[in-house]
């Protein structure tokens, strides 16, 4: 029965959750086979959820053109079953914008942005934190797009609603404003960059403590801060706070311990330590 398929769909969560992405891969794919088998091809939230969170596993393994066919393919069966506005839909629709963005494919990721922009703004939910966090996807959307001129309205927009919804103290806000503190940095204002990224700092170290997810990349911001400003004892000194917090947080073979190492062999190469380069990569 439909309890026991989605016992197994969360067990295959909590793995994803573990890294055990084979295994929760094989669960999704025998509890979508078992629906098939019972209840044919009719479209509800349930069999709209395991495709998406299939969908999901595959993502995380680096398999996008899989993941790709799993959330549209459960974007059909959602909007078939709960419309084409519900909750769940517009997840799917942002978890496919986020899947277009880590490919570069900038135009397809906004054009499911704006789309749940419109939703949120037809159903009077612009005052939303979800609607925020959308804000500032459609921001970085153009920021990669090269559509300068629409980004900061975009993320103070956001930021002034997260403020006001949440808090300045909130994860939320302070991820919004990083945000615009790299925005900043393209644009050369490095004062400005540096002040915000300080304030999501000291509000994530008050609040969450120097080992919340966040800090490690808050950190490597305020470093190409001081890396563009040729600071390199500084951006020196910050990267490697960061690698601390990260290989704690995540072990020494996570992407973004990878990332702040490259960061910091470029500052090394900066003062002419190359053997402190070469021995980094």
């Amino acid at each position: 029965n439909i309890e026991n398929l989605t016992y197994f769909s969360n067990l295959a969560l909590l793995y994803n959750q573990l890294g055990s992405y084979e295994k929760a891969e094989k669960i999704q794919l025998k509890t979508i086979e078992k629906y098939y088998q019972i209840f044919g091809n009719k479209p509800t939230d349930q069999l709209g959820n395991y495709l998406a969170n299939i969908g999901y596993n595959y993502y995380l393994q680096g398999f996008y053109e899989d993941a790709e066919k799993m959330y549209l393919k459960s974007l059909e069966v959602l909007e078939d079953s709960l419309g084409s506005e519900s909750r769940t839909a517009l997840l799917v629709m942002n978890n496919l914008g986020l899947l277009y963005d880590i490919q570069g494919f900038y135009s397809k990721s906004l054009n499911y942005y704006q789309k749940i922009n419109d939703i949120y703004n037809k159903k009077s939910l612009n005052n939303h934190s979800d609607y925020a966090l959308n804000l500032n996807n459609i921001a970085m959307a153009y920021n990669y797009l090269e559509q300068d001129e629409k980004v900061e309205p975009l993320l103070l927009e956001a930021l002034e609603l997260a403020k006001n919804r949440l808090s300045i103290d909130h994860e939320l806000f302070n991820v919004l404003n990083t945000n615009l503190a790299s925005f900043y940095i393209k644009k050369g204002f490095h004062d400005k960059a540096e002040s915000l990224v300080k304030q999501s700092i000291e509000n994530l170290s008050k609040n969450y403590g120097k080992y919340h997810p966040y800090f490690p990349n808050f950190l490597a911001t305020l470093a190409e801060i001081y890396i563009n400003q040729e600071y390199y004892n500084k951006a020196k000194a910050t990267l490697l706070k960061a690698i601390k917090i990260s290989e704690k947080n995540l072990g020494y073979y996570h992407p973004n311990l990878a990332s702040l190492l490259i960061l910091l062999s470029d500052v090394y190469s900066n003062q002419g330590f190359h053997n402190k380069e070469e021995k980094l990569l």
